[in-house]
């Protein structure tokens, strides 16, 4: 398989005398992404790390990364990626922190939409209905994911031709009451973030997905965003005060039931969305 370059020097090395780091497959802006081998039941699986220089730096990032393995690990779904180890390795550079996650051989639905533009109606309703059954899943344990994004979400060819869908990267889920919470910080994806995340002592329940999977359904029908601008403030007023195109401007051909229901699920007041995943 080919590696990425790893800046980390953890390609070739053995974990806990069980995880055979074979390469890097991807680099965020806080961890670092491994296919490794898991010798113990020779299995190939991924390993998630938090960035040693970050996790040297700031504690609370550590613990932050070690509550996507808790948050993740609460929950079990054919849709969910599956978490299966966690922990942290101490070394003489500092902190290991790591996820050990079920290997995904597919690609990206942001790959996807790269590639493609608009989606058929077809695989936009099968990649959607496998989403929101993992998100009910979620919002049935009181977890929200707040940083749903097509980043975060893996296509799998199965052998009979159909996609299967994976939710990945919980990492700034939150468990909430029945109350909600209050956002205490601006987290996920701008354009993808609910008004309700980009404004400071908003509360903040599963209600957020839902705007956040319409706007993935409204980039996947429209073959754009709803709404995007080159500068962060500008994006969050468009986020909070406008009204996005009607998708049948974009896609003459678009269900007017769909229709509706994106623009429902984009609705400004989440009392106004859909109470629950579609």
């Amino acid at each position: 398989m080919l590696s990425l370059k790893d800046p980390y020097s953890l390609v070739g090395r053995t974990l806990l005398d069980r995880y055979q780091i074979e390469a890097l497959v991807g680099l965020g802006g806080m961890g670092a992404v491994y296919c490794a081998f898991h010798q113990g039941i020779e299995r190939r699986v991924a390993i998630k790390v938090l960035q040693p220089n970050i996790a040297l730096a700031d504690e609370r990032l550590v613990e932050l990364f070690e509550r996507e393995a808790k948050v993740a690990g609460r929950l079990t779904h054919e849709n969910i990626v599956d978490v299966k180890d966690a922990g942290r390795i101490e070394e003489q550079g500092g902190t290991l922190a790591y996820i050990v996650m079920e290997w995904l051989d597919g690609r990206t639905l942001e790959d996807e939409l790269q590639q493609r533009g608009q989606l058929g109606f077809a695989q936009t309703h099968e990649i959607a209905r496998q989403m929101a059954s993992a998100l009910a899943e979620a919002h049935a344990k009181n977890v929200v994911h707040r940083d749903l994004k097509p980043a975060n979400v893996m296509l799998l060819n199965k052998p009979n031709g159909r996609i299967a869908v994976k939710v990945l990267d919980f990492g700034i889920g939150k468990i909430v009451n029945q109350t909600g919470a209050a956002v205490s910080a601006v987290m996920g994806t701008p354009n993808y973030a609910s008004p309700e995340q980009l404004q400071l002592g908003s509360k903040l329940d599963h209600r957020s997905d839902i705007y956040s999977m319409g706007v993935m359904l409204y980039r996947m029908i429209g073959g754009r965003l709803p709404f995007n601008s080159a500068t962060l403030p500008e994006l969050i007023q468009l986020q909070l005060n406008s009204t996005p195109t009607a998708l049948r401007v974009l896609r003459p051909d678009v269900p007017a039931a769909l229709e509706t229901l994106v623009h429902q699920m984009l609705a400004k007041d989440a009392d106004a969305r859909p109470q629950t995943m579609p």
